[in-house]
């Protein structure tokens, strides 16, 4: 009967024990999914964080960045072709004097 006793209370001690470490780690879950969507430090929501993030990819005039990398490599292109043309140019007038054998850029 004693022994019983013994192994019941040991059985009892065991499952609250259980039920505690279960009860801690799942506090601790449910704490982190708060901290990841809840209030931050400045008391700012998920939803007005996205918002301040949503802001920061719409340029200024309203375009996206999209439209705005868009528009830079339009205008990459367009130097390019001129930097191509004023190198031509170059190589010519060089050509013309004497200064140059081969085409520009080579030495």
């Amino acid at each position: 009967m004693v022994t019983e006793n013994i192994i019941m209370a040991g059985a009892v001690v065991g499952a609250i024990g259980i039920i505690v470490t279960f009860g801690f780690k799942g506090y601790k879950i449910i704490k982190r999914i708060d901290d990841a969507l809840g209030v931050d430090e400045q008391g700012r929501t998920v939803s007005q964080r996205l918002t301040a993030v949503e802001g920061q990819l719409t340029m200024p005039d309203g375009r996206s960045i999209t439209e705005k990398i868009n528009a830079i490599e339009r205008e990459q292109v367009s130097l390019q072709a001129q930097f191509g043309t004023l190198q031509r140019l170059l190589g010519t007038l060089l050509r013309k004097n004497g200064e140059l054998d081969g085409p520009i850029g080579d030495q």
